[in-house]
């Protein structure tokens, strides 16, 4: 299946079933915060608990239908899944799982590498950071020590981290995707973290085909987000239309397109 005929495919799918907007409501719920700012009753403390809560709920719900559409879509299968709201929150709990321990290990090298300029700033201007403290109320002073501390070769440090950052953010990501993918495949939860699988998968669809498959899905989801943006700031209902047909409809589509450029890796 050639890039066109995923998409083509993808953006078909989500109106194949009435599911797409009962998957709609349970968006609306797992966002009711939002919602309910815009009509002008969520600042009370108990419905902000309650509404947390509710988001939390639905959230997983939502991630876990979601896999499920993943699933259905790698068994070669062009129907709806059904809802299974016990078994979806299970699914949710594993997908956001997956996210952490795969965010989790860039953000802790990133840290590690942030530590490196920081340990020389301290080292080396220690007596300015003292005076920098004691001139707080002094903003040209302030200005002055910054300018002093921040040298370029420092700045220079920094941006190299922030770029090594960015970069292991986007490998992560990548690798997250298909570890996802993995998970409904296998069905074995530690499917997901065997990485070298993982990178053998997206070999085997072919790295230059993922990527450009995942910016296009970006491009094509950001133009849907515009939408959304605007429907959402109608007064009153327009996040609840947003989320109910908008929302929806990308998240769906974004599942199926995983499940059929998962499934590239067999061809």
């Amino acid at each position: 299946m050639d890039f066109f005929e995923i998409f083509k495919e993808s953006l078909k799918f989500p109106i194949k079933d009435f599911k797409w907007l009962l998957l709609g409501v349970f968006l609306v719920l797992a966002n009711i915060g939002y919602v309910l700012v815009q009509l002008g009753i969520g600042n009370n403390g108990i419905v902000a608990t309650i509404s947390l809560i509710i988001v939390v709920i639905f959230s997983l719900i939502v991630y876990g239908y979601l896999f499920s559409i993943v699933k259905t879509t790698i068994n070669k299968s062009d129907e709806f899944p059904e809802f299974n709201i016990l078994n979806n929150f299970v699914d949710g709990i594993k997908i956001i799982i997956v996210t952490i321990v795969y965010n989790i290990i860039p953000a802790i090298i990133s840290c590690f590498l942030l530590a490196i300029p920081f340990a020389e700033i301290l080292a080396t201007n220690s007596k300015t950071l003292l005076a920098l403290n004691s001139s707080a109320n002094n903003p040209a002073v302030i200005t002055e020590l910054v300018n002093k501390i921040l040298t370029p070769e420092v700045a220079a440090t920094f941006l190299i981290v922030v770029i090594i950052s960015l970069i292991l953010f986007i490998i992560f990501t990548l690798l997250e995707t298909v570890a996802v993918a993995r998970l409904a495949d296998k069905g074995n939860f530690g499917s997901a973290f065997a990485i070298k699988e993982v990178w053998r998968t997206i070999s085997q669809i072919g790295w230059g085909r993922y990527i450009a498959w995942y910016i296009l899905m970006i491009i094509i989801s950001f133009i849907i987000m515009i939408i959304f943006g605007i429907v959402g700031l109608m007064p009153y209902f327009g996040l609840i239309i947003a989320y109910l047909i908008i929302f929806s409809f990308m998240a769906i589509f974004n599942a199926r397109s995983l499940g059929l450029i998962y499934n590239e890796k067999d061809n």
